[in-house]
């Protein structure tokens, strides 16, 4: 299990990157939430690996990923971070990140 604060969700939202211009739609965003910081060497290592037209920017303990090309056919899946960056992950898509924080402010 993979658990954020609702301040830390807040943060992860508000740090997307690729929100920063017009950015893509929000259906094609998603976050990969690690369970520990990777590596620097095993970053290293993953920034080798490019996927056009998906897109994807490690900041800290999340991966946020512009699957410009759905998340059903991309290669950057949870698998390949889990086993590239040698921790745990779990993927969730835009709209549920900003549910959460939703759910998050109601308790």
């Amino acid at each position: 299990m993979i658990i954020r604060t609702r301040e830390e969700i807040k943060a992860i939202i508000d740090a997307n990157p690729f929100l920063k211009n017009t950015g893509p739609a929000p259906e094609k965003l998603y976050v990969t939430f690690l369970d520990d910081i990777p590596l620097s060497t095993d970053i290293e290592k993953i920034n080798q690996y490019h996927y056009l037209p998906d897109k994807y920017i490690i900041i800290g303990r999340e991966v946020y990923l512009d699957c410009a090309g759905g998340y059903g056919t991309t290669k950057l899946s949870n698998t390949f971070f889990e086993n590239k960056l040698k921790v745990k992950a779990t993927t969730r898509n835009w709209n549920t990140v900003n549910k959460l924080v939703e759910l998050a402010t109601q308790t």
